[in-house]
C-alpha cells in the first residue's frame, strides 16, 4: 500500500468516526480548542458535535 498521504480519504463528521477507526480520514469541521501540550485537539462538526483527537506529536 502507498504512503498514507497518497490514499483517498473519506470526508466524515463526528457521527461517522466509529466506522473509520484506524483508517485515514478527512474530518469536516473546525478546531474549537488545542490543549496547551499541543497533543489534544477538540474539533466540532457542522452539527455542533464535538470530538477530541490525540496527536502523536504536538501541533
Amino acid at each position: 500500500m502507498g504512503d498514507i498521504h497518497e490514499v483517498p480519504r473519506p470526508r466524515i463528521a463526528t457521527g461517522q468516526l466509529a466506522q473509520h477507526i484506524g483508517q485515514p480520514v478527512c474530518f469536516v469541521g473546525r478546531v474549537e480548542k488545542i490543549h496547551p501540550t499541543g497533543k489534544l485537539v477538540v474539533l466540532s462538526d457542522g452539527l455542533g458535535k464535538h470530538t477530541t483527537v490525540e496527536l502523536s506529536e504536538p501541533v
